[in-house]
């Protein structure tokens, strides 16, 4: 009598199959309610994207920054800050290239209140597979030879291109080590 007394306690401490079922189902039912409403990582270049078509395209004049760099507006440069015109040295070669190399059409942003200053540069990007990969080579071998730092934020539709020259303050540096290119 006690082997069966003994049997029969050893099942008491077995959890059944219906508990281990209902268990799994209410894990599984735990999960489908939850994972719809977790929040999604944002979408940073549909924002980017989303800024330049809102806001800078209809808040600003769009010309050609070749030629207005050429016929001498500014982008970044400070006259009395800098010896070198890196608008003229680095930068306008650099959107050359990316004309003549990938067919980029860049478009300078002009702030009226500012008509001699280019608020921003920047250039729809073709749908082509590959092309922000080739933008990447392009910015990497144009940094290699230049000792401030390119920034580029590449959106879905939209590049936008700034520059840092070499002596401001160690910020193109900075730029340089937080790139993720």
């Amino acid at each position: 009598m006690t082997n069966t007394s003994a049997a029969s306690a050893d099942n008491d401490k077995k959890p059944s199959i219906g508990l281990w079922l209902l268990a799994g189902v209410s894990v599984l039912i735990l999960f489908l309610v939850i994972v719809p409403f977790r929040k999604k990582s944002p979408d940073v270049s549909a924002g980017y994207d989303r800024q330049v078509e809102e806001q800078w395209l209809s808040r600003y004049q769009q010309v050609d920054p070749i030629e207005f760099l050429e016929k001498g507006g500014v982008y970044n440069y400070e006259p009395d800050e800098w010896e070198e015109n890196y608008d003229i040295t680095f930068f306008l070669p650099l959107l050359k290239r990316l004309r003549d190399e990938e067919g980029l059409k860049p478009i300078g942003l002009v702030d009226p209140a500012a008509p001699a200053k280019l608020y921003a540069v920047i250039a729809e990007l073709p749908g082509e597979p590959g092309i922000k990969a080739r933008l990447e080579a392009i910015f990497n071998d144009e940094e290699s030879r230049f000792e401030g730092a390119i920034q580029d934020r590449i959106g879905h539709r939209w590049l936008d291109l700034e520059y840092f020259e070499p002596d401001d303050d160690g910020y193109a540096q900075w730029v340089r080590d937080n790139d993720d290119r």
